[in-house]
C-alpha cells in the first residue's frame, strides 16, 4: 500500500512530538523524583533530629544517668507515625536501644554497621539503600548524633521506604501523557492544513510529470510560492520548453529532410522513366540528363552537409589550430564565384585589406568563407555590390561580408542559423540549396572559438559579421557571447 506524502508529513509530526514529549516526560520525571527523594531525606533528618533532641532533653532530665522509655510513647512513636517512617536510637556499640516499632523490633536483631555508625556519630548521615543489609528494599535513611552535655550518647535514626518516588513519578506521568494527549489533538488541525498546503503542488507537480511522460510536451507544472517547490517548477517548465522547442525541431527537420530529399528525386524518377518508356525524345535526353545531373549533386551536397553537421553536433569535428590569413583566404574565395560576379556586374569592395592573421582551422575557415561569399553573391541584386570589412577588438577578428539586396525580415533574423531554414526569398531565387549552410558557418565557427551576428535593413543591405581569435600565443573569447561554453573537440596543434 503506497503512502501519501500528507499522510508521511502527519505521521512524521505526530511521532516526532510523540517523541519530543516522551523525552521532556523522563527529564521531569527523574527531576521530580530527584527532588522528592531530596525532600525526603530532609524530612527525615529534620524528625531524627527532633527525636534526638527530645533523647538528649530526657537524658538531661534524668540527671544524665539514663534515658525513660516513656520517650518511646510520648513523643517518637507519634512523630514516627506522622511521617510514615521507623525512628530508632542506636547506642554507640551499635545496638538498637529504643524502636518505633515498639517491644517486638526488626532492628533489635541487628548491629548497625562500624562505618555507618563512625559516621553517623560525627555528623548527619545520609542514605539511599540497604542500610548495611538492614533491609531488603530499597530505605532512605537519615541519622542524626544524640549530644547531652558534650557527651555523645548515640545516634537517632529515621528511615522510610523508598517508593514514594515511583508512585509519585507514574501520577505526574499520568498527567502528562494525558497533556500530551490533548496538545497533539490539537496540533492535528493546524499541521493537517500547512502539509495539505506542501501537499497541494507536489501532487500537482506529480500529475504534470505524469502527463509529460505520455507525451504531452505542453503541460507545465504550477509555480507555487515555496521556494523549493517553485524552483523545481520552474526547473521542469524550462525543460518541458526545451524539449518542446526539441521536438518541433525534430519533426520539422524530418519535414525537411524530407522535402530536400523528395523533390531531386522524384525529379530524377521522372525524367529517367521518361526516357525509359519513350516519352522524352532521344534529342532532349542530353539536357534532361544535365537536370538529373544537378539534381544528384544537389542531393550529394545534402549528403555532405548533414554528415558534417553531424559530425558537429556528435564532437567529433576536430579543430587544427594555426595563423590563418582571413584577408587573402577570402580573396581567394571571391575567385571561385568571378563568372557569377561577372553576370551580375558586382562591385565588390574592402579586397584592398592589409595581411590579417587570425587562430582557425584552415579548412572551417573556408568553410564558413565560402558559405557567406556564396549567400551574399546569390542574394545581391544585378549591379549590386559586395563589402568586406574588418576590426580588431579584444583579441578577436570580426569579419564583415555585407552585401546589397532585400535583406532579412525581423521575423526571419531568430531563425537565420536554424537547420534547413530556408527563407520564401532563397527557396524562390535558389533552387540548390538544402538550408544548412548558415547553421554549419555557426556551428563551426564555436568550435574555433569565434560566432557570428547578422545586421540587415530591409530593402537596403544583409551583413554578416563572423568572428575569429586574433593570431596569438593565447585564444582569445568571444566578442559576441563571453564565456560560452564552445562545443565539439578543440585539440590545439603546432604549425609544422
Amino acid at each position: 500500500m503506497t503512502k501519501s506524502l500528507l499522510s508521511r508529513i502527519m505521521l512524521s509530526c505526530l511521532l516526532i512530538t510523540a517523541a519530543c514529549s516522551a523525552v521532556l516526560g523522563l527529564v521531569l520525571s527523574a527531576s521530580y523524583n530527584s527532588q522528592y527523594r531530596e525532600n525526603n531525606l530532609q524530612l527525615l533528618t529534620a524528625n531524627a533530629r527532633r527525636a534526638a533532641d527530645a533523647a538528649a532533653q530526657n537524658y538531661i532530665d534524668n540527671l544524665g544517668v539514663y534515658i525513660d522509655a516513656g520517650l518511646l510513647s510520648n513523643q517518637i512513636r507519634p512523630l514516627a507515625q506522622a511521617i510514615g517512617a521507623d525512628i530508632f536510637l542506636v547506642e554507640r556499640s551499635g545496638r538498637v536501644a529504643l524502636c518505633s516499632e515498639g517491644a517486638v523490633c526488626r532492628h533489635a536483631s541487628y548491629l548497625v554497621d562500624p562505618a555507618i555508625m563512625a559516621k553517623a556519630l560525627t555528623g548527619v548521615y545520609t542514605e539511599r539503600g540497604g542500610f548495611g543489609g538492614m533491609y531488603d528494599s530499597l530505605y532512605m535513611v537519615a541519622g542524626v548524633p544524640v549530644v547531652a552535655d558534650g557527651l555523645t550518647l548515640g545516634v537517632m535514626f529515621a528511615a522510610a521506604p523508598d517508593a514514594g518516588p515511583m508512585r509519585f513519578s507514574d501520577e505526574v506521568m499520568r498527567s502528562f501523557i494525558t497533556a500530551v494527549i490533548l496538545i497533539a489533538a490539537m496540533l492535528v488541525p493546524p499541521v493537517y492544513m500547512a502539509a495539505s498546503r506542501i501537499n497541494r503542488p507536489v501532487w500537482a507537480m506529480a500529475q504534470a510529470a505524469e502527463a509529460f511522460a505520455r507525451g504531452d510536451m505542453a503541460v507545465r507544472m504550477p509555480v507555487a510560492d515555496y521556494e523549493e517547490t517553485k524552483t523545481i517548477a520552474l526547473a521542469f517548465n524550462n525543460m518541458s520548453a526545451s524539449l518542446s522547442d526539441m521536438e518541433a525541431s525534430r519533426r520539422s527537420m524530418i519535414s525537411n529532410i524530407s522535402h530536400e530529399f523528395k523533390t531531386p528525386i522524384t525529379t530524377i524518377g521522372g525524367f529517367i522513366d521518361g526516357m525509359l518508356d519513350g516519352t522524352v525524345p532521344a534529342e532532349r535526353y542530353h539536357h534532361y540528363l544535365e537536370v538529373v545531373s544537378r539534381e544528384v549533386k544537389r542531393l550529394s551536397r545534402l549528403i555532405v552537409s548533414m554528415l558534417n553537421l553531424a559530425r558537429i553536433e556528435n564532437g567529433e569535428m576536430t579543430f587544427v589550430r594555426q595563423p590563418v590569413d582571413i584577408n587573402e583566404l577570402i580573396r581567394l574565395t571571391l575567385f571561385n564565384f568571378e563568372m557569377r560576379i561577372e553576370e551580375k556586374q558586382l562591385d565588390i569592395r574592402g579586397l584592398d585589406s592589409e595581411r590579417l592573421m587570425v587562430e582557425a582551422d584552415p579548412d572551417m575557415a573556408h568553410q564558413v568563407v565560402y558559405n557567406l561569399i556564396e549567400n551574399a553573391v546569390k542574394f545581391a541584386p544585378k549591379q549590386g555590390y559586395i563589402e568586406i570589412s574588418h576590426t580588431l577588438e579584444g583579441g578577436m577578428v570580426a569579419v564583415s561580408i555585407k552585401n546589397s539586396g532585400a535583406g532579412i525580415s525581423k521575423e526571419e533574423i531568430p531563425r537565420l542559423f536554424d537547420r534547413f531554414y530556408k527563407s520564401d526569398t532563397s527557396r524562390s531565387m535558389d533552387k540548390s540549396g538544402v538550408g544548412l549552410g548558415l547553421h554549419i558557418v555557426k556551428s563551426t565557427l564555436h568550435i574555433m572559438g569565434g560566432d557570428i551576428l547578422v545586421k540587415t535593413v530591409e530593402g537596403e543591405y544583409s551583413d554578416f559579421i563572423f568572428s575569429l581569435p586574433a593570431h596569438r600565443d593565447k585564444p582569445a573569447s568571444s566578442i559576441f557571447r563571453k564565456g560560452d561554453k564552445l562545443p565539439g573537440n578543440y585539440i590545439p596543434r603546432e604549425v609544422e
